[in-house]
């Protein structure tokens, strides 16, 4: 029998993916940070972390510096 795969959704444009496709990331003492096993996360997909207009959306939605989560999203991208 097949397993099935964890499907999680994109807070940006709501698009639902297997859960290793996305980037996770938390927002912990009010800072935008990767996953790191404690609280509550959220998802990003592909598309949306290379779409600037997107990450800026992001970087209001948590007050944060928008060249801070480019490079954040970045590094995770590139793992």
């Amino acid at each position: 029998m097949k397993k099935s795969r964890p499907i999680r959704m994109c807070i940006m444009c709501r698009k639902r993916e297997v859960q290793s496709s996305l980037i996770r990331l938390t927002h912990q003492d009010g800072v935008v940070v990767s996953r790191d096993g404690k609280g509550r996360s959220f998802y990003l997909c592909a598309e949306c972390c290379k779409n600037s207009k997107k990450i800026k959306g992001l970087s209001k939605r948590f007050g944060q510096d928008i060249d801070y989560l480019q490079d954040l999203i970045d590094s995770l991208q590139n793992r």
